[in-house]
C-alpha cells in the first residue's frame, strides 16, 4: 500500500476534522508499518498543463505523432541508474533499454547514427541522406525541429562555451545547411521549444540537446535536475498523450569500449523510452545502439527507410518490444488504442537530487 499525495485533505474539510487528522496520522502510519505496509513520502504535485497539443492527422500506424529524442553526454548507464534519481525513476516506471551501447567513442558518431544511419567521425560537412529527407518525403505535415541549449542564433556551426556543434548533426548535413531558410527556421535555440509548446505548434520530430553544463559534458551531474525540470511538466500535459520521449547518452567513459553483442563500441549508456504506449516498468535486455533509434523513428512515424547499412531493419530493428499497444504487447500496428490504465497520470517522480560531482574528461 502506498500513501501519497492522493490522501491529501481538500480545502473544504472542516477545521475540526483537520485537527483530528493531525494527531491521528502518526498513529495510522505506525499501525501500517507494523502491519507490513510501506509508507512513501508524498512527491510534490505537478500541475496539469492547460495547453493542448497539436496532433495533425498524419494517418500514422500508431497513436504516436510526436517523437522527441533527448541527448545527454558522457555517462555510463550503471552510474546514471545509481546516482541520477530522475532518470532512474523514468527507467523504472516506463521502459528501459538496459543493454544499449554507443556506436563508438566521441560524440558525433552517436548523433549522426541516430539521424542518418551513419556513424561519422571526424566532424565534416556531409552529403548524407538523413531523417529530415524522410520527413520531407512523407509530406509537409511531417515537421521537424532541432533544439540546442547555448547555441547563439540559429543553424550555427560555431563552438562557444555553452554549445558544441559536434552535438548538432543537422548543421553538418549539406542539404540542410545549404538551405539557410529551412536551417534557420528549424535548427534553433532550446528556448524555442517552450514557445512552440505554448502555441501548440511542436513538430512531429524533435531533437533536443541542452547546453554544455546541463547535458553533463562538463564535470558534474547537472543533466539529471535539468531533465527533471524540462521533462516532468510535459509528462503531466496533454502533449504526452500522443508523444514518445527517448532519453539517451552519446557515449560512456573513454575506458568503456563495450558495444552490442559483446563487440567494441563507445560504452554502455542509459536509454529509456517514455510514453503512454510503452510497456510499463519494462526492462529490455535486447542489445541496441544508436542505429536502432533511427529505425525506431522510421517505424513510429511511417517514414520509410534511408537504405544505408545503419538503417537496416534486420541488423538494427526498431525497438518494438519497448511498446505495449492494446492489440498485443510487441508494438505491431492495427486498431491501436492506449493500453488500459496507461501511464499518463503516473505518480509524480522523486524530488531532484543534489548536484553530484562526477569526474569526467570530455571527449568532444
Amino acid at each position: 500500500m502506498r500513501i501519497g499525495a492522493s490522501a491529501r485533505l481538500s480545502n473544504s474539510t472542516p477545521r475540526r476534522a483537520i485537527s483530528a487528522a493531525a494527531w491521528l496520522a502518526p498513529a495510522l502510519v505506525l499501525v501500517l508499518l507494523l502491519s507490513g505496509f510501506s509508507v512513501a513520502p508524498s512527491a510534490p504535485r505537478v500541475a496539469k498543463a492547460t495547453v493542448k497539443s497539436s496532433c495533425p492527422a498524419l494517418q500514422l500506424p500508431t497513436p504516436v505523432c510526436h517523437v522527441f529524442i533527448i541527448f545527454l553526454e558522457n555517462q555510463e548507464a550503471g552510474l546514471v541508474m545509481k546516482r541520477f534519481n530522475f532518470e532512474a525513476y523514468l527507467a523504472t516506471y516506463y521502459s528501459y533499454a538496459s543493454q544499449f551501447y554507443s556506436i563508438k567513442h566521441n560524440s558525433f558518431p552517436a548523433y549522426s547514427a541516430t539521424t542518418s544511419g551513419y556513424a561519422h567521425n571526424p566532424i565534416v560537412p556531409l552529403n548524407r541522406t538523413n531523417v529530415v529527407d524522410l520527413l520531407h518525403k512523407a509530406g509537409p505535415a511531417f515537421t521537424w525541429n532541432a533544439y540546442y541549449g547555448g547555441m547563439v542564433g540559429t543553424c550555427n556551426r560555431t563552438v562557444n562555451t555553452a554549445y558544441r556543434p559536434s552535438h548538432n548533426p543537422f548543421v553538418w548535413y549539406n542539404d540542410i545547411y545549404s538551405n539557410q531558410t529551412e536551417c534557420n527556421a528549424n535548427d534553433v535555440n532550446l528556448t524555442n521549444f517552450q514557445t512552440q509548446y505554448t502555441a501548440g505548434k511542436l513538430p512531429v520530430y524533435g531533437f533536443i540537446s541542452p547546453n554544455v553544463t546541463d547535458e553533463c559534458l562538463k564535470v558534474g551531474a547537472y543533466c539529471d535536475p535539468w531533465l527533471r525540470g524540462f521533462l516532468n511538466p510535459l509528462l503531466n500535459s496533454t502533449l504526452f498523450n500522443s508523444s514518445v520521449f527517448i532519453v539517451t547518452y552519446d557515449e560512456g567513459p573513454l575506458n568503456d569500449t563495450t558495444g552490442v553483442n559483446g563487440g567494441k563500441g563507445g560504452g554502455h549508456v542509459y536509454t529509456s523510452v517514455i510514453s503512454p504506449f510503452v510497456c510499463k516498468s519494462y526492462n529490455s535486455t535486447v542489445n541496441y545502439n544508436h542505429y536502432n533509434l533511427m529505425t525506431t523513428t522510421e517505424w513510429l512515424l511511417r517514414l520509410g527507410r534511408l537504405g544505408v547499412p545503419g538503417d537496416d531493419w534486420v541488423t538494427h530493428p526498431p525497438m518494438k518490444n519497448m511498446f505495449c499497444f492494446a492489440n498485443n504487447g510487441n508494438g505491431s500496428v492495427g486498431g491501436i488504442v492506449p493500453a488500459p490504465g496507461g501511464l499518463h497520470g503516473s505518480p509524480a517522480p522523486p524530488s531532484s537530487p543534489e548536484r553530484i560531482a562526477v569526474p569526467r574528461t570530455p571527449s568532444a
